[in-house]
């Protein structure tokens, strides 16, 4: 079995959803309304098994109070075990101002594995202020369902405490099937675990 390490696998992640792209360009339509953003999710290019210690879990819950950041980690822990396939996120920049200058990241960010036949798609929206729907399209596989689990806050500064030990924590979202996908609006701030069943 090959085992990627977290460096390889984001290496080996990113040029081939380059170099997809590149060669490839536009997959075509999901929906009459063409989306902002896309996600295509390419079943049959396995990148590797994603190493079980690359997702790790924190000792917070012992105080009673869990942080966001255990609850981001326990949404990519899905990952753990399964087999990466290339991802390809295409997604308008957003742009914020970083020490009196403009600067841009990446309007979404995403990565998927397979498990059998459960395919687990997580993605992040950074954009502190703009939701980004997105049309969602696997590839090499029929989907049945799917279900949404996400950690967004109106308020990017929210966090749980003591007092208010669950301020702060996943929601299942409504997402419907579509063919061979779906479209799905990412809040702004928010990190999203989609779980199709193939």
């Amino acid at each position: 079995m090959n085992i990627a390490n977290r460096r390889d696998f984001l290496r080996a992640a990113t040029a081939a959803g380059t170099a997809f792209v590149a060669s490839k360009g536009t997959l075509g339509q999901l929906s009459a309304q063409s989306p902002e953003a896309r996600i295509d999710v390419l079943l049959n290019e396995p990148i590797g098994t994603i190493a079980p210690e690359i997702y790790g879990h924190f000792v917070e819950h012992l105080g009673g109070c869990l942080t966001p950041t255990y609850h981001v980690f326990d949404l990519y822990s899905a990952h753990q075990g399964a087999r990466s396939v290339r991802t390809v996120v295409s997604s308008p920049e957003t742009s914020y101002n970083r020490n009196g200058q403009q600067a841009a990241l990446r309007g979404l960010n995403g990565s998927a594995s397979l498990n059998g036949s459960q395919l687990t798609l997580t993605v992040t929206n950074p954009s502190l202020d703009q939701a980004r729907e997105t049309e969602i399209v696997v590839r090499g596989g029929t989907v049945r369902s799917a279900a949404a689990l996400m950690l967004s806050e109106r308020d990017a500064h929210a966090h749980n405490s003591f007092e208010a030990p669950r301020a702060v924590e996943p929601k299942t979202a409504a997402i419907t099937v579509k063919g061979s996908g779906t479209v799905f609006s990412f809040p702004p701030a928010s990190v999203t675990r989609i779980t199709f069943a193939l």
